[in-house]
């Protein structure tokens, strides 16, 4: 009975433990992977999408050097109230940074970030290709 007791309590608190450290190990993968983007480029510019509903656009702070684009920022977590459980949570909460590298030329002078309805847009303005164009040889 002593063994069955004994390897119960230990086996309830590797369990316990390996709760712990997967909830840990979830909340640092969301946090390099939030928000969600998509990213979509056209002739004239490149728009990134950010999908991060609920965030205070003033709380989002949005970088672009050498053509690196960073967004960082801060989502508030939902308060629970007195005498609440929690069961799951799975909504990400806390710090994000998120890096993109832009492969394209990009005008860094005329780049616009907007927030409607949850969404990030950032739309970063190409620069105009280079022309080809004919050289003429002269000669003495």
């Amino acid at each position: 009975m002593f063994n069955t007791l004994f390897t119960q309590d230990v086996l309830s608190e590797f369990d316990r433990m390996n709760r712990l450290f997967a909830n840990e190990a979830a909340a640092t993968q969301a946090a390099t992977e939030y928000p969600a983007i998509n990213i979509a480029k056209s002739d004239e510019q490149v728009e990134v999408y950010a999908y991060a509903p609920g965030l205070d656009p003033a709380s989002i702070d949005v970088t672009l050097h050498d053509q690196i684009l960073t967004l960082k920022g801060a989502k508030q977590a939902r308060e629970v109230e007195d005498g609440e459980q929690t069961f799951a949570q799975e909504r990400f909460a806390g710090d994000f940074e998120r890096t993109v590298k832009i492969m394209d030329d990009i005008d860094t002078s005329n780049v616009e970030a907007s927030y409607e309805n949850g969404v990030l847009r950032i739309t970063l303005n190409r620069q105009a290709k280079p022309v080809a164009r004919k050289i003429t040889v002269n000669t003495h």
